[in-house]
């Protein structure tokens, strides 16, 4: 996504409400045009709800400027051993030229603002500083030679002295460089209320952390003091090109404390984050060893996210698969050139094999004879070797629970021919739904291989009982689970009767924003519509959006022709709940799965940094208004409170719209959101002098029961400015396309096609929003 541009201070004088512009293009061949879809995000950061879910210890982020009566949230919860600083409402920071205070921000939606111009932070202007200068020096034998002929012209001479002077230039630009210097969201110059004095010694740094700035003391007066998003940029202590697990650290009782992930500027001479707060000391280190692990899962032709890879993690391609040979038997197949393609560089990259499910019978026989076991043992390693991979990540995830003994005698002859070979090896192993592991003996698993990847259930309403229930039985059997990592996916949820089935968010998003008009004939000037939420309207008996107390997401319940559906909204608020089971049971670390590089899924990479490198998670809820439907018309009059968006309060998922006074097609939205993605669909309806009936539109067609492929929307917490395609002619009752994202400025829905029906699972938790 495109970073938004830069918002005015806030005014508490001022209403602020989103404002919506639309344009209306749809072809004006019916009374309703086709239902479209679009992902926009608000010109703000979305907040945390400050109401934590049952029985959890989350913490609440700022409420927006809309409601600026509303009393300040607790500190967030952090796992560290000592409280970490208050976190910026977004995970993400975007470099800028230099630091810059943001005006009170809404809560946390994806990404972040644009820089503004350099600014210094304190001492004497630059022109009243003293410059060193190094005087250049000639041989005084050369000095009274004549010219030689220009056949026979030496330029070393001419190359000293340019050399010379870039050397001049990049000692002088340091020195005068102030040491901290920061900026406001606009790009106005802060630095002067900011005070810095440079100590003279770091104090101990703990194994893992090397420094790569001095350590400063601040001290901001009134005019810096309130702000909650600055952009700080600190000189190093020598400039670098490596912007490697760089990260901006403060010293507290005693401990370093990591703030947030920093990138380079200015020719790598600094670096640079956004801070929700300025510390009382700050220091620029770099992470050179991690305490917990980090493992990547991407599909064949997927490339990891560049963000991730920092960090040196395990990257498994899943480009191999045990199927069906023509034989009837079990047959192993890989694509040798996948592991190569995924663009991992020097990263260490494994080979992925799962078990297509025709093939588990064959598996099952596979695992029953040690003849067997020792033939597939050599077809892995093959596979292995054959795809240049560093090791082996072998997902056979559905063993029958009588094939233990051959599980484990397969994984422990494996894992010696892949060192023998001098590979790696991890093994997949499934939540079960008791504490009963099945064919899965953890203890002896882990002992074999370098690892065990801990693969959470479908079922998002049972995360947390299953994936507990299993870790408390292994932490009382003695197992050692620092070679445990939780995998964890990025993807949403949809259960209905075919039971639950991955879905992208945009979808699941937009089918919360599915909308009829009760239109019985023609629309006239002046006449009142209806609107409704079909899958959201609580007054049809639906859920409504709202925070999951037991999965720890936001969810939506509704029914559909096909039966009861529910929706499981997977975002960095989930997320980081996630890695706070992690935390809590101290694993050895976490996987990602769907890792690849898509800004449509949410963002995960900043607070996973935080925890790879401290273990705080900072537990926070979506702003509970943003859970709210929206109202939004191109003319005429959203009816009563429908159309103040995000205010606070309770937004009904009904609502009237009065035509304007002038014929044409005006376009009306519903607008939802789960505190960090906003998605829209918009009807066009056609406005008549007498309101005659327009020709009927064909009957909606049910929609197919098989997962679409991801839209494009975003998790991610800041606004960006992107255009949407032109609405679609002739909607239907329920409109039957795949959504795609069409981030803007402010949140407003585009046209786009709509989500198709996939499975689901239950009915959402109390909500903490309410």
């Amino acid at each position: 996504m495109t970073n938004p541009p830069d918002q005015p201070p806030f005014d508490e004088d001022q209403p602020q409400q989103p404002s919506l512009p639309l344009e209306p293009t749809p072809e004006e061949t019916g009374e309703v045009s086709e239902a479209s879809e679009a992902v926009f995000e608000p010109p703000w950061e979305p907040a945390p709800d400050p109401t934590p879910p049952d029985g959890e210890r989350a913490a609440a982020a700022p409420r927006p400027p809309s409601d600026p009566g509303l009393p300040a949230p607790p500190p967030p919860i952090s796992r560290a051993g000592a409280p970490p600083p208050e976190p910026s409402p977004r995970p993400d920071s975007i470099p800028s030229e230099r630091a810059r205070p943001a005006g009170p921000t809404p809560p946390p939606v994806a990404e972040s603002p644009a820089g503004g111009p350099p600014a210094e932070a304190s001492g004497a202007p630059i022109e009243d500083r003293e410059r060193p200068f190094a005087p250049v020096i000639f041989d005084d034998d050369d000095r009274g030679a004549p010219p030689a002929p220009f056949a026979e012209y030496d330029d070393s001479g001419v190359l000293r002295v340019l050399g010379v002077i870039v050397l001049l230039a990049i000692v002088i630009a340091v020195l005068v460089l102030p040491p901290i210097s920061i900026l406001d969201r606009g790009g106005d110059d802060g630095s002067g209320g900011l005070s810095v004095q440079a100590r003279d010694e770091l104090p101990e740094l703990p194994d893992g952390l090397v420094a790569a700035s001095q350590l400063y003391d601040l001290e901001a007066d009134d005019s810096i003091d309130g702000q909650n998003l600055w952009t700080l940029s600190i000189k190093l202590s020598e400039a670098t090109e490596d912007d490697r697990n760089l990260a901006f650290y403060t010293h507290r009782d005693g401990e370093w404390l990591r703030l947030t992930s920093a990138s380079l500027v200015n020719g790598g001479a600094e670096a640079e984050a956004e801070v929700g707060e300025i510390p009382a000391n700050i220091a620029v280190l770099r992470r050179t060893a991690f305490e917990r692990t980090l493992g990547l899962i991407v599909e064949a032709g997927e490339t990891p996210d560049p963000a991730a890879l920092a960090t040196n993690p395990i990257v498994a391609v899943m480009a191999g698969s045990l199927g069906i040979g023509d034989d009837g038997a079990a047959a192993l197949t890989s694509l040798p050139d996948s592991v190569d393609a995924a663009g991992l560089g020097g990263t260490t990259a494994y080979l992925g094999v799962r078990v297509e499910p025709e093939a588990q019978p064959a598996l099952d026989q596979l695992l029953s004879t040690e003849p067997a076991t020792v033939a597939h043992v050599g077809e892995l390693v093959a596979a292995v070797q054959g795809a240049n991979a560093d090791g082996l990540y072998l997902a056979y995830l559905d063993v029958d629970r009588t094939r233990q003994a051959g599980l484990t005698r397969l994984v422990t002859q494996l894992a010696g021919e892949l060192s023998e070979a001098g590979l790696g090896l991890v093994v997949g192993v499934p939540a079960p739904a008791t504490s009963d592991t099945g064919a899965y003996d953890w203890a002896a698993l882990s002992e074999a291989a370098g690892g065990l990847w801990l693969n959470a259930p479908d079922d998002p309403s049972a995360y947390y009982e299953q994936l507990e229930t299993v870790l408390d039985a292994q932490q009382a059997a003695g197992t050692e689970l620092g070679a445990v990592s939780l995998v964890i996916g990025r993807m949403s949820h949809i259960r209905d009767s075919a039971g639950v089935s991955e879905i992208g968010r945009t979808d699941a998003l937009g089918r919360a924003a599915q909308l009829e008009a009760g239109v019985e004939g023609g629309i006239a000037v002046g006449d009142l519509v209806s609107l409704t939420a079909i899958n959201t309207a609580q007054e049809l008996g639906n859920s409504g959006l709202r925070w999951d107390a037991p999965s720890r997401t936001v969810s939506f319940a509704f029914a559909e022709r096909g039966g009861p559906r529910t929706v499981w909204v997977e975002n960095s608020y989930s997320m980081a709940f996630r890695l706070d089971l992690a935390q809590r049971y101290d694993l050895g670390g976490v996987v990602i799965a769907d890792a690849q590089a898509d800004e449509t899924l949410p963002a995960i990479w900043e607070p996973l940094a935080g925890y790879l490198d401290s273990g705080a998670v900072t537990l926070l809820q979506p702003y509970g208004p943003y859970l709210n439907p929206c109202w939004q018309a191109l003319d005429g009059v959203i009816e009563g409170e429908a159309g103040n968006c995000w205010a606070g309060g309770t937004v009904s998922g009904v609502a009237t719209w009065r035509a304007p006074g002038t014929p044409g097609v005006y376009e009306v939205r519903l607008v939802v959101s789960d505190g960090e993605a906003f998605v829209g669909r918009q009807l066009a309806l056609r406005v008549t002098e007498e309101g005659e009936q327009p020709e009927p539109t064909p009957e909606p067609t049910e929609e197919p029961s098989e997962a679409t492929p991801e839209p494009t929307t975003e998790a991610t917490p800041e606004a960006t400015q992107v255009a949407g395609p032109d609405p679609t002619a002739e909607a239907t009752a329920a409109p039957t396309e795949a959504p795609t994202e069409v981030p803007t400025e402010q949140p407003t829905a585009e046209p786009t096609t709509e989500p198709t029906a996939t499975a689901t699972q239950g009915p959402p938790g109390p909500g903490g929003n309410e």
